[in-house]
């Protein structure tokens, strides 16, 4: 049945993405530990949940003031990654 195989090949794509994921999570943890690594999880969760938001037809979006904390966590991992980058 061609909804079965393609329910099947959407399924098999989710689960090299999540596997795909989890390598990129450890490898981060790898470099600058796993609370660093769950920051930057959060964070690039939190900035697709934003993306989402503002896709709409409205003409204005609120963003909440906690926003900052999870930038400014993606934007502090960015820098540690690229100053272990520039020490090796």
């Amino acid at each position: 049945n061609a909804a079965a195989a393609i329910a099947e090949g959407e399924a098999k794509a989710r689960l090299i993405e999540a596997k795909a994921e989890a390598e990129a999570l450890q490898s981060i943890a790898d470099v600058v530990g796993k609370e660093a690594a769950i920051q930057y999880m959060i964070g690039q969760k939190y900035l697709q949940s934003l993306e989402k938001m503002a896709d709409g037809k409205a003409t204005k979006t609120f963003i909440p003031y906690e926003a900052a904390g999870a930038l400014g966590a993606v934007g502090s991992l960015k820098e540690m990654l690229n100053g272990d980058k520039s020490a090796g």
